[in-house]
């Protein structure tokens, strides 16, 4: 089965990892911001390389979001960090994240930090995308190996 989304780390830095968010089956190609690696950590690290399931997670502080739930989120070489799911949610710069993905329609310098802009809208199409499909998934790969 295909995944539904693809996302493709290309960048990192000591601040941020970017990445490219492709949705199955159409020609759209987001962007993403996440923290840097930092072993998988709980609320610090972006996750594993991996293929994720997708799980609706609507909460009131962050509504219209998508878990990424399974194995590697809790890290194999780090079994004693509990960590359960990653969320996809809106956001700008890494720093507003907590391990979490957001995604953007582009990256730029705003308020002297680089970022991804539109978040909200972005993650909209890509909710309306995801809702669309019956257990949806996630395939994260990095170009840098």
């Amino acid at each position: 089965m295909t995944a539904a989304l693809r996302l493709e780390r290309f960048g990192r830095d000591n601040d941020a990892t970017w990445g490219r968010l492709y949705l199955a089956g159409t020609s759209e190609v987001f962007f993403t911001v996440e923290p840097p690696w930092s072993y998988n950590r709980a609320f610090e690290s972006c996750i594993p390389h991996g293929t994720y399931d997708l799980v609706r997670h609507d909460s009131a502080e962050r509504p219209g979001s998508w878990a990424m739930v399974g194995y590697g989120v809790s890290h194999i070489e780090t079994p004693n960090v509990p960590r359960f799911a990653c969320l996809i949610h809106s956001a700008n710069w890494a720093y507003q994240l907590k391990g979490c993905a957001a995604p953007g329609d582009s990256i730029r310098w705003t308020s002297g930090r680089q970022g991804v802009t539109n978040s909200r809208v972005t993650l909209q199409r890509i909710d309306e995308h995801l809702s669309a499909l019956v257990s949806p998934r996630i395939e994260i790969v990095s170009s840098w190996g």
